[in-house]
């Protein structure tokens, strides 16, 4: 006996000294390896964003080449197109500008509109229909007791119950339909 309690100490302690099968050694990650390179790609989109801005400034953006407008088929010279007509948005006036935007706000409003459909959703669509309403209490009722089923016998036959019924109001919700 005295041997055994002597093995098991000494078992135990030899398991607690050993050294760990999963170690990490924290001195070798760079945790700051990640930061770096997103730095250097802020820095990368900078110049290219002031090198763009830089040929921006040449040319407006609202204003299109003529390639760009006329399309040519194969072979075929491309129409010329009257002076442009839009003008830069920072060489228009107050109230060009209030117009503008105005005209644009309405034209997103326009096409959000038409991209929905009508926008507008019956109240019918909204609320759920009172035989949908029940049969779903019912069935939640049902499941509820159904997990006291083993604790005694009265809640499953009371979960039964109310299975039947959710059933029934959820025929009828169908036959509705």
């Amino acid at each position: 006996m005295k041997h055994l309690v002597t093995l098991v100490v000494s078992v135990l302690v030899l398991a607690s000294c050993s050294t760990p099968k999963y170690t990490y050694n924290f001195d070798y990650y760079d945790y700051n390896s990640g930061r770096k390179k997103a730095e250097a790609e802020k820095l990368l989109a900078q110049t290219e964003t002031t090198s763009s801005e830089a040929v921006e400034e040449q040319s407006s953006p609202l204003l299109l080449s003529e390639e760009n407008v006329v399309a040519s088929a194969a072979g075929k010279a491309p129409v010329p197109v009257a002076k442009p007509v839009a003008k830069k948005y920072s060489e228009m006036s107050k109230s060009e500008k209030k117009e503008l935007r105005k005209a644009v706000k309405t034209e997103i409003k326009n096409y959000l509109k038409n991209k929905k459909g009508d926008g507008q959703i019956s109240k019918e669509t909204k609320a759920l229909d009172y035989n949908l309403k029940m049969a779903i209490i019912f069935g939640a009722v049902a499941l509820t007791l159904s997990f006291f089923g083993g604790v005694n016998s009265v809640f499953w036959i009371a979960s039964v119950i109310a299975l039947v019924i959710g059933v029934v109001f959820f025929i009828k919700w169908i036959a509705e339909q």
